[in-house]
């Protein structure tokens, strides 16, 4: 609104004189984002499967397909080691991109690009209650980092492939850490997580169980797995407590995915987040009942930390692999919360608790039947021993 009439009237009269190749023209598209998302997971495949690096992204203004590839200082830090060399690569990758079968979105070209070096590896603050700080890695993709949506801030969990398609990746987490925590309404909602120099757009929410019967599990599709090369592995940061210390290991590998029912009362197991890094805890026993899952069966454990933002983080014991973390307890027993931080990355100090509520990837049920709580998102778990991991 223009309070003095005279400069509304020239305000006007210039914007009348405007050169029409001044004015925004709208020019119809040849194609759809639709398109260019198919395409884009479509190239990320191609590359994939020939084991070429690459990682494929969409130029708007061009309409079409960028696929950029990793330079020739990248081969040389290491941060690359697949195939020989750049020139070898970038060969490669066009001969793939040239015959994509049933893509029609073009490719706008390959540029090349300075990967960055994995040797810098993770940023994290010192493990311990008083000084929490989150998680953030280069690629590999591991469980443990910050992952952020529309939902809050959370941690990734375990890496893992469809059970229809092995190619597929997903990066598993809890159920409630979407914005709409229910089946598969929220599918699309873009999670992001970081590197310790930007933050980048990984994938998007897929498919999710958080019911009385089914619990707390939630998959987030990865868009470039050439990009992030998803792992069998997790972060272990350094903890204090004398009778469960670990050790600062940010490429934890996982052989093995095991039932909570061969976990005894009183036998230690470790989770990590991205808020409160690494902490191990006591089994407790098997109970029905989470956050918004009454019937639903979780693990307890007493003394295993968990602060907001932990929530979907890996549990998992001498290279095997249990669960994830979705809740946090006061005390054995009590009704338990969970634990998305809706913030920032930044650190936070309270809402901790001192129980963490574990949902298993497999357990026995009353009648000695192995109930296989994966089977609701239709994943497998990426292991270090056969590649995906059943019990």
């Amino acid at each position: 609104m223009f309070t003095d009439p005279a400069v509304g009237r020239n305000v006007a009269e210039r914007m009348t004189r405007q050169r029409p190749s001044n004015m925004v023209r709208a020019e119809k598209a040849d194609h759809s984002v639709a398109d260019l998302m198919a395409a884009l997971d479509a190239t990320d495949r191609t590359l994939a499967s020939a084991s070429v690096a690459g990682r494929a992204r969409i130029d708007m203004r061009a309409n079409a397909i960028v696929v950029e590839v990793p330079n020739a200082a990248s081969f040389r830090r290491g941060s690359v080691r697949m195939p020989a060399n750049a020139t070898a690569n970038r060969r490669a990758a066009e001969g793939l991109l040239r015959r994509q079968p049933g893509v029609e979105v073009p490719i706008a070209g390959l540029v090349d690009v300075d990967f960055g070096d994995e040797n810098a590896g993770c940023l994290a603050g010192r493990s311990g209650h008083s000084t929490i700080q989150a998680i953030f890695c280069d690629p590999p993709f591991r469980g443990g980092v910050a992952i952020r949506g529309g939902g809050g801030v959370c941690s990734a969990g375990f890496n893992v492939v469809s059970r229809s398609d092995l190619r597929t990746h997903y990066v598993l987490t809890a159920g409630h850490c979407a914005s709409v925590p229910h089946g598969s309404g929220a599918n699309g909602e873009v999670f992001e997580t970081a590197t310790p120099s930007y933050v980048w757009q990984f994938g998007t929410w897929w498919r999710s169980v958080y019911s009385a019967s089914a619990g707390d599990l939630g998959i987030i599709r990865m868009t470039s797995p050439s990009w992030w090369r998803p792992d069998p592995m997790v972060y272990v940061a350094d903890t204090a407590t004398a009778e469960r210390k670990t050790t600062n290991v940010p490429n934890y590998g996982i052989a093995y995915v095991r039932s909570m029912s061969t976990v005894g009362v009183g036998d230690f197991l470790c989770r990590t987040g991205h808020r409160s890094h690494t902490d191990c805890g006591e089994f407790i026993g098997l109970r029905r009942g989470g956050v918004n899952t009454s019937g639903a069966v979780y693990a307890e454990f007493s003394g295993m930390y968990m602060c907001p933002g932990d929530s979907g983080g890996p549990v998992y014991a001498h290279a095997r692999a249990y669960g994830l973390a979705v809740a946090k307890t006061v005390s054995p027993g009590s009704v338990p919360t969970t634990t998305y931080w809706p913030s920032s990355w930044g650190p936070v100090n309270d809402g901790c608790g001192h129980g963490t509520l574990v949902q298993p990837f497999y357990y026995r049920d009353a009648q000695g039947r192995l109930v296989d709580t994966l089977a609701a998102v239709n994943v497998y778990l990426m292991t270090t021993k056969n590649g995906y991991g059943t019990y």
